[in-house]
């Protein structure tokens, strides 16, 4: 959940004349320690929407992590802007 808050909300990489000027992570900016919440509640609907290959293997890696989570918080905030939709990722700041 935090990688989707990090990519949602905070990484952008950003290029002058084609070489990356935030290559660090001190400039590129994830999300750190302080910004994520005290506490997560996650069902247990994984369990049951995770196929098992046909060695009954299940993959709980990074599958996951990009697709839901961004459009969650992208709704949220078009939720709190009166429909106003953001779709350029990060969404931090707005263009009007």
């Amino acid at each position: 959940m935090i990688m989707s808050l990090g990519s949602a909300l905070f990484e952008e990489m950003v290029f002058d004349n084609g070489q990356p000027i935030n290559a660090t992570f001190l400039e590129y900016m994830p999300p750190s320690m302080e910004d994520h919440p005290r506490e997560f509640q996650v069902g247990d609907w994984w369990r049951r929407r995770i196929r098992r290959d046909r060695l009954g293997r299940k993959g709980v890696g990074r599958g996951g992590v990009w697709g839901p989570w961004s459009h969650a918080i992208g709704n949220a905030v078009a939720n709190a802007l009166n429909g106003l939709r953001i779709k350029d990722l990060p969404i931090r700041r707005i263009g009007f």
